[in-house]
């Protein structure tokens, strides 16, 4: 209670400041009355920007957010800075809690081949602070080392394997960059050791051979060495003597399926260790098979073929973990899937004026984008044309039918035949002009 009554006079105070000068908390520090702390607090985010290396004549900017913390007052800040290479807008403002961004953009003409660092002050009623601008500049006449990426991590290896990488070095400034590459690490090798650019990116080869490499991690440094400047890239490696599990992906969701139906997906399985890596698989689920359910691998990738099978299964959805057990670890590769009702058509087929055919969704769930044809073969049939006709259904809802009739011209005995999806039904008729007759 007593820090509460502290803060409510500290914003009573405020607000006579307010009512006496007609601004609020302006040109001063606002603290609640005890002084112990400011009711506004000046907030700024982030404190410098490093503009690395640019070349003279160049220009480039940055943004930082200025915003007001505490409860009474508005933050009225002004930004100061004495540097000809430097500008900032704006160099004022107030802020009631809103973050206000402040743009700082550097020119390079002019500045001599150095690093420079200035300091941009901020002054508020809410306290100052400093926001640090630094660069290098560059002489676009001088050559200059430049190189990407500047490490590498070959992560987890066993005793006895290999692999590499690779990164690049070019000349970012002028003339022509000679440089070489040395290591005193028995276990790395690099490729090409020399090399000069004159703006082209030149590849350099890392490879790395683990074979009499201890347990546990390990740092190179690769020293570049030019007349651009010096630098290092530097390569680690973590070598694991026991097997060790790896396996991908950790799941798989067959999304829906009717009952019935069958599907499959493959994952894979390998040593990221040493020695050999043996494990077995095993599942409880009757609808999920596995193959092969073990194996053995010193690096390479095995395949497993998960097989899914809904056959009495009823609608839900199903989960089901495979366990991987094996010397290096174990896991588990989960499988899911949502059973669905599938839609079930029956045909009906009538005739009188042309042929009529009904075709109802005696399903669980709707039949959508239903195909449907009927053809006439035998007898002598004017219409339709080659004695077909066809469509499709946009939807059949679960429980409910629809019909479809076409019209006919001929003479004789046919045989009517109705397809929808992939349900078929004929009947025999008489066609006597527009009229179909004793169909059966």
């Amino acid at each position: 209670m007593k820090v509460i009554r502290k803060k409510l006079l500290g914003i009573f105070a405020c607000m006579l400041f307010l009512c006496a000068g007609g601004q609020m908390c302006v040109g001063k520090e606002i603290f609640d009355v005890s002084g112990d702390e400011p009711l506004v607090i000046l907030m700024y985010e982030p404190h410098s920007h490093d503009f690395g290396d640019m070349f003279e004549g160049e220009t480039d900017s940055t943004v930082f957010e200025i915003w007001r913390s505490g409860g009474c007052c508005s933050l009225t800040y002004t930004i100061y800075e004495t540097c000809e290479w430097i500008e900032v807008f704006p160099t004022s403002g107030e802020s009631h809690g809103e973050h206000d961004p402040i743009t700082v953009t550097i020119n390079t003409t002019g500045l001599e081949r150095a690093s420079y660092a200035d300091k941009i002050t901020i002054v508020s009623n809410g306290g100052s602070g400093i926001f640090t601008v630094t660069v290098t500049v560059l002489d676009k006449t001088h050559p200059y080392l430049g190189y990407a990426p500047e490490s590498y991590d070959f992560g987890d290896m066993a005793e006895g394997k290999t692999d590499s990488t690779v990164f690049e070095i070019w000349n970012k400034g002028g003339d022509l960059l000679t440089y070489t590459l040395t290591e005193e690490c028995t276990w790395i090798d690099v490729f090409p050791t020399s090399g000069g650019s004159q703006g082209e990116h030149d590849p350099i080869t890392v490879s790395i051979n683990t074979t009499g490499l201890e347990r546990g991690p390990h740092t190179c440094d690769i020293a570049i060495e030019s007349n651009g400047g010096d630098k290092i890239f530097d390569v680690d490696v973590n070598i694991i003597v026991n097997p060790s599990l790896s396996y991908a992906p950790e799941s798989y969701d067959f999304g829906d399926m009717g009952e019935g139906e069958t599907d499959s997906t493959v994952f894979e399985i390998w040593n990221k260790g040493g020695d050999v890596l043996t494990y077995t698989l095993t599942s409880e689920c009757g609808w999920v098979s596995v193959s092969p359910t073990s194996g053995e691998s010193k690096g390479e990738h095995d395949p497993i073929v998960i097989s899914v099978d809904t056959t009495g299964l009823k609608i839900d959805f199903y989960t089901c973990d495979i366990s991987i057990e094996s010397n290096g670890g174990n896991g588990v590769f989960t499988v899911t899937v949502n059973v669905v009702g599938a839609a079930e058509i029956e045909i009906e087929i009538s005739g009188g004026l042309g042929v009529t055919a009904t075709i109802k969704n005696v399903g669980d769930v709707d039949a959508v984008g239903v195909e449907w044809s009927i053809t006439l073969d035998g007898g002598f049939i004017l219409f339709p044309p080659d004695g077909t006709a066809n469509g499709i259904i946009d939807i059949i809802p679960s429980g409910e039918e629809f019909s479809v009739q076409i019209f006919v011209l001929g003479f004789g005995n046919t045989v009517i035949t109705v397809t929808a999806n992939d349900v078929e039904k004929t009947a025999d008729g008489f066609v006597l002009l527009f009229f179909v007759l004793g169909v059966q």
